[in-house]
């Protein structure tokens, strides 16, 4: 790889790290069984047009996990009653899921809401927008939820059941990472991440902490989002597809699944990044929170 772990980002790191993943995917056939369920009210065909990378990321990741199915549930925002059952069928109820009506409607229309769960089968649901989505924003979801599913899989299923998943800045920021990586190709790559870096789709609290934040605030955000979380919460999403892209443009898709790996094998998530990278994240985050600093000046007002 043209970047060590250790050096400053190369220009081009982006089309290095979505370099390493399609080398990795290129040889990917298998395809696992994907039941797409929708609601009664809910467009069938607005729902396959808004999951069309799903097959595309579940392909790439078959060579780390391959289950024998994946049930994926969508539903406009009339169709409460039917997803709250999906919800309840697939273990989303209670631990602090908020499934309340109240919740859901708040969205309306252009809801965004989604997440996944493995707990007794691979499972992730979705809240269908109105319109069919054509900005990166709405068209990584898929392959966004899609990692997330492989994460508890690795990590979990695969690696020990010491723990579920990554903390914050990995967990989400790889979700980002592979959700705009696997809902792009090579012409829309480069503008769909100038898109995605400048807005971000994090909170507004976020973004404008990210912007006003200094290299030492940043630098403090990405240790903090390793741990419990509470400082510019939601940052990671952002602040982590950059590292997450670090990583891979370092050391390859391969590299960042061996991290996954290690740190469910051993429950030690500092311990397995430092055993995968040969650095501590300490000196990881010191590193790139220049570089998180000055990529924050393309983050729209």
């Amino acid at each position: 790889f043209p970047v060590t772990i250790n050096q400053r980002a190369s220009e081009d790191l982006i089309q290095i790290a979505d370099a390493s993943v399609r080398n990795y995917i290129s040889d990917a056939t298998r395809k696992p069984k994907i039941n797409l369920l929708t609601g009664p009210i809910t467009d069938r065909t607005k729902a396959e047009n808004y999951v069309k990378f799903l097959e595309l990321s579940a392909i790439g990741w078959g060579k780390d996990w391959f289950p024998d199915e994946v049930n994926v549930a969508l539903a406009s925002v009339s169709d409460y009653s039917w997803i709250k059952e999906m919800w309840t069928t697939y273990g989303l109820i209670g631990g602090g899921f908020d499934s309340s009506k109240e919740t859901w409607e708040r969205f309306g229309n252009q809801c965004n809401q989604g997440s996944a769960i493995y707990a007794t089968k691979p499972f992730f649901w979705g809240c269908l927008p109105s319109e069919a989505p054509e900005m990166i924003g709405l068209t990584k979801f898929s392959p966004h939820e899609y990692t997330h599913l492989v994460q508890y899989a690795i990590i979990y299923y695969q690696s020990g059941k010491k723990i579920w998943n990554l903390p914050f800045l990995f967990s989400e920021g790889s979700a980002d990472f592979y959700g705009v990586t696997y809902a792009s190709n090579n012409e829309t790559l480069l503008k769909n991440w100038s898109l995605y870096w400048s807005q971000g789709y994090i909170s507004t609290q976020a973004r404008l902490a990210l912007k006003s934040a200094s290299v030492s605030e940043i630098e403090l955000y990405l240790k903090d989002s390793m741990k419990d979380g509470k400082l510019a919460s939601g940052h990671w999403y952002w602040t982590g597809a950059y590292a997450t892209a670090r990583l891979v443009a370092a050391k390859g898709h391969e590299g960042f699944v061996e991290y996954m790996r290690k740190a469910g094998s051993t429950g030690d998530v500092f311990q397995a990044f430092q055993d995968t990278y040969g650095i501590s994240f300490d000196s990881f985050a010191e590193l790139i929170a220049p570089e998180i600093k000055e990529l924050t000046k393309k983050i729209s007002n």
